[in-house]
């Protein structure tokens, strides 16, 4: 989380977001988040992708989904205790997106008979970025992610390969990091970056 820098101006819209967190007891952490001013947006109850969940939204309008996996550990195996979740209106075009743009890897995928996908698991990387279609309650939530690769001049063409428009390319920064940023045609904001230095900050 961020607001950039004096001087700079922050080269996208900024929207909620929404994150799958593991907890040790979802039903006690959702009660906690509704103490804390959040809104219960679900009760916690079991899924059929092998967790118990609810959701609430705080005052900011990001959702959490607080869960706990069924198994012999609370957070699955080879995900994180919090995990960005997007809702796009439809899923496969963004998961072709996140192979061709990334090298991306779909690690499961849940769909209804009449193909909507309820919730699917992508790993970029080292890192997991989950989703589930859109549907009444759960809007289109566009989200800003910041992508570490070994070399982001590669990594940036080709996202503009796969379909992304660029926002600016890659540049040295004063932080260490070599970055440049993209958007793809879903709305998300991806910056990708190599780190080249430290910097005392």
């Amino acid at each position: 989380m961020g607001g950039g820098v004096p001087g700079h101006k922050f080269p996208a819209t900024l929207h909620p977001n929404a994150l799958h967190v593991y907890v040790e007891d979802a039903d006690a952490v959702c009660r906690k988040a509704v103490a804390a001013g959040a809104t219960l947006i679900d009760e916690p109850r079991d899924q059929e992708y092998g967790e118990r969940s609810g959701t609430v939204r705080d005052r900011a309008g990001n959702l959490w989904y607080i869960a706990t996996a069924k198994g012999e550990s609370p957070v699955p195996k080879g995900l994180h205790s919090v995990n960005p979740y997007l809702h796009p209106l439809r899923a496969e075009p963004v998961i072709s997106f996140l192979k061709r743009a990334f090298n991306a890897q779909e690690v499961a995928k849940y769909a209804s008979p009449d193909g909507v996908v309820h919730h699917a698991v992508i790993r970029v990387g080292d890192s997991v970025i989950e989703m589930g279609e859109s549907h009444g309650k759960y809007e289109r939530m566009p989200a800003m992610f910041y992508l570490y690769v070994p070399n982001v001049d590669d990594a940036y063409r080709q996202a503009i390969a796969a379909g992304a428009t660029s926002l600016h390319e890659p540049a040295d920064q004063f932080y260490g990091d070599r970055s440049s940023a993209v958007t793809d045609a879903f709305g998300n904001t991806w910056y990708i970056a190599t780190h080249f230095k430290d910097v005392d900050m």
